[in-house]
């Protein structure tokens, strides 16, 4: 799991600065998958830094699909009466959350 997050760190690098601390990062974690990721996959073709294509400073992730699913049975009515249900579903979600922390037995300082 540690290494994963190394492995997400390095993706994401933006400058050479992120980019080799991330590497220099795995390296200290272990020479094996340092020496793996650099030598038998394609980097530049992952990594944000490396990548020589246009990216438009995204990473895409399944986040918009959820929220759109989250949202689905307002899409097919008018603008304003999508964002009063949206409103409407944050409002209950935060209240459920609300309700559950309060339950709780530890005080969170």
């Amino acid at each position: 799991m540690q290494y994963w997050a190394v492995i997400v760190k390095i993706a994401y690098a933006y400058t050479s600065k992120e980019f080799d601390d991330a590497v220099r990062e795995l390296t200290c974690l272990s020479a094996n998958a340092h020496s793996w990721l650099m030598n038998k996959s394609d980097v530049d073709h992952w990594s944000n830094f490396l990548f020589k294509g246009m990216r438009w400073c995204e990473m895409y992730s399944n986040l918009a699909k959820s929220f759109n699913a989250w949202i689905k049975e307002a899409w097919y009515v008018p603008v304003t009466s999508m964002v009063d249900s949206i409103r409407f579903k944050l409002m209950n979600m935060l209240a459920k959350r609300r309700e559950q922390s309060n339950r709780w037995d530890i005080l969170m300082s």
